[in-house]
């Protein structure tokens, strides 16, 4: 019922009249065999498993419309109306090609799998602009306006002349009483019973009246349409006159087709989502969707017929009186066909002001849609979007009316991204710490020149609108760098979606100031679209520029240099001070070389920028401070003394400087010397906790791995690794450290996978010889791990800082 009403009241006017056009006089007819055929292709692609609804209603794509009549006016403006057989066979090519178009699109994107993109879509755009479009056009057809509808004086007082105005009253009256009885009573067959009803009442009111039907015709309340030609439903086949198609005109039509086919795959996200929600469909494919609606329009342009779609309205109904199977859907199909045979010549008999009543209907719905139910729950700018692409499409075209939308929604689109901080975070290397365990000594170190190190985290969309902000921060930092020596800036790209090229512009800029101060330009974490970017201006590779894979791996090259520049500038003192002079540069005397060297950090193959090949120092205040509390006596005397007292005396002293040799020299018999090969486990997660290990030589690397942590890198390239992998956080343990103390000292499972990166010497410390250990010295060497465990735990929160 509800494809019949729908059939009448758009098959009417799918061709233009009116305003002067008499080419398409009398071709209601053929409009409505157009809509049958086209609802009938498409239920037979969606009910025989193209879609996944079983009981979705196909139906014509009813906003196009007035596309089709944009496309139709240009026709006969381009061929002239003194030539109406190439007039009408060219409108008939244009329609069946603008389906065959939006068939094609729609199949397109559904094979590309842009479904989802699709789905986030801002309807506003064009969806809108028929809320207000089709009024006019219920207006010009109940109020029979010839010349079509206008905002003018002649049109006013047509529309309130005495024999006029009942013509638009009574169906808008229908109208709003329909919607004031489904506002109590909202059952499926509310609809279509109330509009059965009409032409009953209709016709026996104008019975007893005395009413004959040719006055009923006469005077505009029964359509009077000459249906002689074009009673055959098949009739339209017979406009399909190649011989006299206009290409060149055809030519100039596309761009409306154009718009038409962007027009119309708005649909598919806007409906298929919507009709899953109410019909509580989780599973729903929209690519799947998009290929059905791509092969039933291909077929409808194909069988000469207009677009389609998945109609929401019709499904629905359909759904709830128990249509909800591909039984039921072919079934309707078959249907459609016997009212498809029947033909349209029944419309000489319906009432206007039954289609009047429906289109004004749908005319109330839509306004509501657009204008009431978005009041306070769309932004302001948003809302005036839609009232700017309402008033373009009634006082111009639905053409215009689109591309307004498109500019306005482009316009707001830069407006609101530019409103969105582009910057995630600022840290210095004092907060921001790589995750390599290293001696304390050296943490104390790092921790006085991390303010050196600056580290923006960037985030989204980096363009013009976003960029200045950013620039500007630099600019500020670089300021401020002016009163405190920054020697490296660090720009973590790991959350930008994308950069355009007036932002790569800016980090040259940023690039070329941080030249001028020597200041080092670290970039991380980039995807292949940002390292494109960058690449294509030269911010890749130099001398000053370094770039690595993430943010820890960058933190972790800045952290080396410095401790670099100290160990070369304390070699350095030590070569020209005297014989027995103590350098100002006190780094960890009495440590072995793996504990001191940072060239044994783990990442080996970072590239040393040209500041640090010059060995240019850390600020040469924080230079002068001692980084050890070991004395000079102490430090030689543990070079004489064996393993593991040495390793004692280097790892505990900083945090229990109270305990001397003789302490120590009481411990280090409970210690079991191992060895690991590359790559060996030295345990994995939930494993019993019953040891832990100083490191003597080597480097264990430590996975914690908890799924809600953010990747380490946003990128396409993450797809192809583990999920596991993508949440862990790798931690380097080096040399002069303890692994395993927290579980130990804890009684708790292993909370890491831990291996030996490279060959590996350590000292094992059990429970069995834990107990042997007296109280009170157990007790001392609790107290120092635990505050171990402190300064390790500062380092790992710092780096979690820089995850967010």
């Amino acid at each position: 019922m509800m494809n019949v009403l729908d059939g009448v009241s758009y098959g009417l006017i799918m061709f233009p009249t009116g305003a002067g056009i008499t080419t398409f006089d009398g071709f209601g007819g053929i409009g409505i065999s157009m809509f049958f055929m086209t609802c009938i292709v498409s239920q037979l692609v969606y009910s025989l498993g193209g879609s996944g609804f079983p009981g979705g209603n196909g139906s014509m794509m009813i906003e196009s419309v007035p596309f089709m009549h944009v496309i139709a006016k240009k026709v006969i403006k381009g061929i002239g109306p003194e030539h109406p057989e190439e007039i009408i066979a060219t409108t008939m090519v244009s329609f069946a090609l603008s389906s065959i178009l939006t068939g094609v699109a729609f199949f397109g994107l559904g094979a590309l799998k842009l479904g989802n993109l699709m789905g986030s879509d801002d309807p506003c755009t064009a969806q809108k602009q028929v809320k207000v479009d089709k009024p006019t056009t219920r207006i010009a057809v109940t109020g029979h306006l010839d010349d079509g509808f206008s905002f003018s004086g002649n049109t006013l007082h047509h529309l309130i002349h005495a024999n006029i105005l009942p013509l638009w009253l009574v169906p808008l009256g229908l109208a709003v009483a329909l919607r004031i009885l489904t506002s109590f009573f909202n059952q499926p067959f509310v609809v279509p019973t109330y509009f059965l009803i009409i032409p009953f009442l209709f016709y026996g009111i104008t019975s007893m009246a005395g009413i004959s039907l040719d006055t009923l015709r006469s005077t505009g309340w029964v359509f009077d349409i000459n249906l002689s030609e074009n009673s055959s439903p098949f009739a339209f086949y017979s406009l399909y006159k190649f011989h006299a198609v206009d290409w060149k005109v055809l030519k100039t039509t596309l761009m409306e087709q154009v718009a038409m086919v962007i027009f119309g795959l708005l649909h598919v996200p806007l409906n298929v989502p919507a009709l899953a929600l109410s019909l509580g469909k989780d599973d729903v494919d929209i690519n799947k969707e998009l290929i059905a609606h791509g092969i039933s329009n291909t077929l409808a342009g194909l069988t000469g017929t207009v677009s389609n779609y998945l109609c929401y309205v019709n499904s629905v109904l359909f759904a709830r009186v128990g249509g909800d199977s591909r039984l039921a859907g072919t079934v309707l199909a078959v249907v459609m066909m016997g009212v498809f045979a029947i033909g349209p010549g029944i419309i000489a008999y319906l009432p206007i002001c039954v289609v009047g009543a429906l289109i004004y209907v749908l005319g109330i719905d839509l306004l509501k849609e657009a204008l009431w139910d978005t009041w306070g729950k769309v932004s302001w700018v948003e809302y005036g979007t839609i009232w700017a692409i309402i008033i373009a499409a009634t006082w111009h075209d639905f053409v215009v009316g689109l591309i307004v939308g498109v500019l306005l929604a482009c316009m707001s689109f830069v407006v609101t991204s530019s409103q969105h901080k582009p910057i995630r975070s600022v840290m210095d290397g004092c907060t921001a710490r790589s995750t390599v365990r290293r001696h304390p000594t050296q943490h104390a170190f790092l921790k006085r020149v991390g303010m050196q190190t600056r580290v923006i985290k960037l985030q989204g969309h980096l363009f013009f609108g976003t960029i200045s902000a950013c620039e500007q921060l630099i600019k500020n930092i670089l300021h401020s760098a002016d009163k405190q020596s920054i020697q490296f800036l660090v720009v973590d790209f790991s959350s930008t979606a994308s950069i355009d090229f007036s932002a790569v512009e800016a980090f040259l800029r940023i690039h070329r100031l941080l030249l001028s101060k020597s200041i080092v330009f670290v970039i991380c974490g980039t995807g292949n679209q940002v390292s494109k970017a960058l690449r294509s201006v030269g911010l890749w590779s130099g001398e000053t520029i370094e770039v690595f894979e993430h943010l820890n791996q960058a933190l972790e090259h800045c952290e080396n240099v410095y401790l670099r520049n100290l160990y070369f500038r304390r070699e350095s003192d030590l070569r020209t001070a005297p014989p027995n002079s103590q350098s100002s540069l006190g780094a960890p005397r009495g440590s072995s070389p793996e504990v001191t060297s940072p060239s044994r950090s783990p990442r080996r193959s970072f590239r040393t920028s040209a500041s640090a090949r010059k060995k240019a120092s850390p600020n040469t205040d924080l230079l002068s401070r001692s980084v050890t509390d070991m004395d000079t006596d102490a430090a030689n005397m543990a070079r004489s003394i064996l393993q593991p007292l040495p390793l004692l005396l280097q790892t505990f002293r900083p945090f229990l400087p109270d305990q001397n040799e003789s302490f120590w020299l009481q411990i280090s018999p409970y210690f079991q010397r191992v060895e690991f090969r590359r790559e060996m486990p030295i345990w994995r997660i939930g494993a019993k906790a019953d040891c832990f290990y100083l490191i003597q030589s080597g480097i264990l690397k430590a996975s914690y791995a908890w799924p809600t942590l953010l990747p380490l890198k946003n990128d396409s390239s993450m797809a192809t690794q583990s999920l596991g992998r993508k949440h862990q956080i790798e931690e380097s343990m080096l040399p002069g450290t303890v692994a395993g103390d927290h579980t130990f000292l804890a009684q708790l499972n292993r909370n890491t996978n831990v291996t030996a990166e490279t060959d590996a010497v350590l000292w094992k410390m059990d429970r069995s010889s834990w107990a042997k250990i007296d109280i009170n010295s157990r007790e001392i060497v609790g107290i120092g791990l635990l505050k171990m465990a402190a300064v390790e735990e500062e380092v790992l929160i710092g780096h979690l800082f820089t995850r967010f």
